[in-house]
């Protein structure tokens, strides 16, 4: 039926084909025809937009991971649905980081723990935290007071 418009998905299907199938109707040209198609269900989320440029084989599909997962957005403002990318190309609406997103520039980073080493506190008038005053308490044999004492004096404990 050339002249269907919109297609409106109401079925989840696991097969590529079908879901091609499906939301295709509304896509067979027509000159001036602008095809809608209405995905109550998530299919594009599994399968991708319908219209994307896809490698067919005789050859075995490998399993789905994360990494060949498609990854779909669609507009808080304009309600397009395109692939993820850092704005709507329709309206241009700017959209914030996703968790993954973040998630994956955290894994790029490298995270160093930097420690001052107590070594080099020898006196009170050193130490720059009340963890420092302990510290150096143990390692002079003080009690635990006498870090808590030093602390007060210099305004580290209130």
């Amino acid at each position: 039926m050339p002249d269907c418009g919109c297609s409106i998905l109401l079925r989840p299907t696991k097969s590529l084909t079908l879901f091609i199938q499906q939301a295709m109707r509304s896509m067979r040209y027509v000159p001036g025809k602008r095809a809608v198609i209405i995905d109550h269900v998530g299919n594009v989320h599994r399968h991708g937009l319908p219209d994307l440029d896809r490698e067919w084989t005789l050859e075995p599909r490998p399993q789905r991971t994360k990494e060949n997962l498609v990854h779909v957005r669609q507009c808080p403002e304009c309600y397009f649905t395109h692939y993820t990318a850092p704005e709507c190309p329709n309206c241009g609406h700017i959209y914030e980081k996703t968790r993954e997103e973040i998630l994956e520039e955290k894994k790029k980073q490298e995270l160093v723990k930097l420690e001052r080493r107590m070594e080099h506190v020898n006196s009170p008038a050193d130490c720059k935290s009340v963890k420092e005053l302990f510290a150096l308490a143990k390692k002079k044999g003080y009690k635990p007071g006498w870090a808590y004492h030093q602390a007060k004096e210099r305004g580290l404990l209130s």
